[in-house]
């Protein structure tokens, strides 16, 4: 078959769990990089896209709750970054016509998998921020099943776009280290890398995590997130 007639196969939801977790344990601070888009519920950041996957950033605030979502085909994997709220499952209706739901708690560290079909919609208690893993292009045939039940106001200075400098300055100037295995560096020696060209390249490398890309969600995580790396 024509490769521009291949339908392309959709990541499986295991691997979304995993782009989930490698950003949760990847990032180093909650100032996320990137424009504030308003919405109804609070803001979101875009992040990372590639042509499997694709992250974004939720804010909601307090006592703000999203639009009752569905998407019939792909996957989408929340992350509890901060806060506290609920996610609905929207399971069907009762004889008196009225919405029955499967609640459960979010807090941080919480991951929630919606899986195709899955009507839901989260409630923030108070201010709730979340990690978006989603199959790619997930946004584009997303249904909107009920709106958001009350627009929310959101403070100016939430709004304010975050660059990778910014960010930089604001967490002074550091970056966290990985650790390096004794193992690694000795194989590096014994191939001859000298310690100073070693050490060379691990200042490459952090200035490359600083400098941040293209500026997405957090930026030194997704710098990671690729399909052959993280897949």
């Amino acid at each position: 078959m024509s490769r521009l007639f291949k339908k392309r196969q959709q990541i499986d939801p295991k691997t979304l769990r995993k782009h989930s977790r490698i950003v949760n344990e990847r990032a180093e601070s909650l100032l996320v990089v990137g424009e504030r888009n308003q919405t109804d519920f609070g803001y979101e950041v875009s992040g990372h896209s590639a042509k499997s996957f694709e992250t974004l950033y939720f804010a909601l605030m307090p006592n703000a709750t999203t639009p009752t979502w569905r998407h019939a085909k792909k996957t989408r994997v929340y992350r509890v970054a901060s806060g506290v709220g609920h996610y609905q499952k929207i399971v069907g209706e009762d004889d008196d016509g009225q919405v029955e739901v499967d609640t459960r708690p979010l807090s941080a560290g919480d991951e929630v998998v919606v899986e195709p079909g899955d009507a839901h919609r989260i409630t923030a208690t108070t201010k709730l921020e979340l990690y978006v893993t989603q199959d790619s292009k997930y946004a584009a045939h997303l249904e909107e099943v009920a709106p958001a039940e009350q627009l929310v106001e959101v403070p100016s200075n939430e709004l304010v776009s975050l660059s990778a400098e910014d960010k930089m300055l604001r967490t002074g100037g550091m970056t966290q280290r990985r650790t390096r295995s004794k193992a690694v560096e000795q194989m590096r020696m014994l191939r001859g890398e000298s310690q100073a060209f070693v050490e060379s390249r691990k200042t490459l490398h952090e200035e490359t995590v600083l400098r941040g890309g293209d500026g997405g969600v957090n930026a030194m995580p997704v710098l990671d997130l690729s399909e052959e790396g993280a897949g």
